[in-house]
């Protein structure tokens, strides 16, 4: 069982992480949205400990505890004073080792994410990114949302959480991270004494086999809002890509108020309220996307010179003064997320946990020296080919 361990003196606090291969990618059609559901399941009562003892117990201790689940992940993440290192990691223990998925707690849970799907859906970019989701992953786990719909989610029952529970907490699918206040002589001791009871267990997702997208495609829906969303889509890598630096450049260099595309599109044309380009990097091959929140009379210009960059990008690359500006976002963003322990100790539990090693985010600042403007180019024409596009229009719905 890998054990990360910062020891970091500045503050008297410890930040714990346990994570899990998990989530999304290792769901069905039928108990898609279990692994948000269980996550927060396991901090809702245990052998020894209801939800409100718990929640009592943290208080107390004036900690923290919160869960998470993805598309390929789930787990824990706990803080807390170092003087109470051993009461967070023997709580976060006892949560992982002897949760009882208590029927009452499951219902209020169900009830919340529930909710919570039905809030997503009076967003236009989620009904337009889930469309565009459906377009690039026909056939693959990722076309859902990792919190399910409506109808899987009622479907859920006990019997089947239990056994994602029994499955996939075990030891062998589990990076533990413990930064802060410790040493990594009692950070080891502790964790052996209360982790080391985990069941072995054979549970552990890595890939899921789908026949590929039919490639271009587009889908134009009506929503009853007022505002357009368009979304230009392109398959992308999974996390062990070693292009996934010169995509990270690719995507700063096209995001915030600076970039060509909102000085273009924004600024000069008033064209949008927003646009940039977002990513996602899994464990499976994701996407790369631009999107834009418009209107509906500016849709085909906004998309056209989107194209226009994208076609750019393909033939010329980053200009030198692009290049170097995302890099240095980039760097400085890094440079931030190393004073957070909390987050660092997540991102290098994740790291571990996919095969990319715990020191990949630290190394960050060394890969991207090496990068060069060309390096971004050959990607982004590897990237946005127009026979790779699908495109995903979501408009406002016509008044009777």
């Amino acid at each position: 069982m890998p054990l990360i361990v910062r020891e970091d003196r500045r503050l008297p606090f410890v930040y714990v992480t346990a994570a899990f291969t998990g989530g999304l990618l290792a769901e069905t059609e039928t108990n898609n949205g279990a692994f948000v559901l269980l996550s927060e399941l396991l901090t809702r009562g245990t052998a020894t400990r209801n939800a409100e003892e718990l929640a009592l117990e943290i208080e107390t201790m004036g900690a923290g505890l919160s869960s998470f689940s993805g598309r390929s992940s789930f787990g824990l993440q706990g803080q807390a004073l170092s003087t109470d290192s051993r009461r967070l990691l023997e709580l976060m223990s006892d949560c992982l080792q002897h949760a009882t998925l208590p029927a009452e707690e499951l219902e209020k849970q169900r009830t919340l994410q529930l909710a919570a799907l039905r809030q997503q859906r009076e967003q236009p970019m989620y009904v337009a990114q889930e469309a565009l989701r459906q377009a690039l992953f026909p056939h693959h786990p990722y076309r859902w949302d990792a919190a399910g719909s409506e109808a899987t989610v009622q479907g859920l029952t006990r019997d089947g959480l239990q056994e994602i529970y029994r499955r996939y907490v075990s030891r062998s699918n589990l990076v533990l991270s413990v930064f802060g206040d410790i040493s990594a002589e009692e950070a080891r001791a502790l964790t052996e004494t209360y982790f080391g009871q985990l069941p072995a267990g054979a549970g552990r997702v890595t890939h899921v086999e789908a026949a590929p997208p039919a490639l271009p495609v587009r889908r134009v829906q009506r929503e009853p809002r007022e505002q357009a969303i368009l979304l230009l889509g392109y398959p992308g890598f999974n996390a062990q890509d070693p292009r996934n630096d010169a995509l990270a450049v690719l995507q700063k260099a096209l995001s915030g108020l600076s970039s060509d595309l909102g000085i273009e599109i924004r600024e000069k044309r008033g064209l949008v309220y927003f646009v940039g380009a977002f990513s996602l990097v899994a464990l499976d091959p994701g996407f790369f996307a631009f999107y834009a929140g418009t209107h509906e009379e500016a849709v085909p210009e906004v998309e056209r010179l989107m194209l226009e960059q994208a076609e750019r990008l393909t033939r010329q690359g980053l200009r030198p003064d692009e290049f170097q500006r995302a890099v240095e976002q980039l760097v400085a963003a890094q440079d931030m997320n190393l004073q957070n322990n909390a987050d660092l100790a997540l991102g290098c539990a994740l790291n571990e946990l996919y095969g990319l090693g715990y020191r990949y985010g630290l190394e960050q600042r060394e890969r991207l020296a090496r990068l060069q403007p060309a390096d971004i180019q050959r990607v982004a024409a590897e990237l946005l080919a127009p026979e790779r596009q699908a495109v995903s229009v979501v408009l406002p719905q016509a008044n009777p």
